[in-house]
């Protein structure tokens, strides 16, 4: 079971780094609604909805349904349900830290260009800076 989780949640991560799935680290819950609404659909019905994902792009999500679809199917011991959405919220939480951390060590190399720019390109480089305080101490 330990391993089977761990195998999830690495796909999790996996899918997460990919560019169609990045934004969906920051609400994990909306993001876990789209498989579990996914799998409770008749096969025929599932189908239909993994040849639409991958019409509109989002094979990683495709990819992601596929999996979990497989694993409820098999027989003998496997994840439950509840199982494979905590593995999603720990991947999404581990995800959105590494991001953090990403975009603290920018600022941090970026804090001595910063202090160099005028306002205009101060504003052009912090988009949509109208409403942060651009002259603020970046730490």
């Amino acid at each position: 079971m330990c391993s089977s989780y761990g195998f999830v949640a690495s796909k999790f991560l996996f899918a997460f780094q990919t560019r169609e799935l990045r934004g969906e680290v920051r609400d994990f819950r909306a993001f876990r609604n789209k498989p579990v609404a996914a799998l409770s659909k008749k096969p025929v019905e599932f189908n239909q909805r993994l040849a639409d994902l991958r019409t509109n792009g989002k094979a990683a999500e495709a990819n992601l349904l596929t999996l979990l679809r497989e694993l409820k199917e098999t027989s003998g011991p496997h994840l439950q349900v509840r199982h494979w959405k905590l593995a999603l919220e720990e991947t999404s939480k581990m995800a959105l830290t590494h991001w953090k951390s990403v975009i603290a060590e920018a600022k941090k190399k970026l804090a001595h260009t910063l202090k160099h720019f005028n306002d205009q390109d101060r504003h052009y480089a912090c988009w949509p800076g109208p409403t942060r305080n651009i002259n603020k101490k970046i730490e």
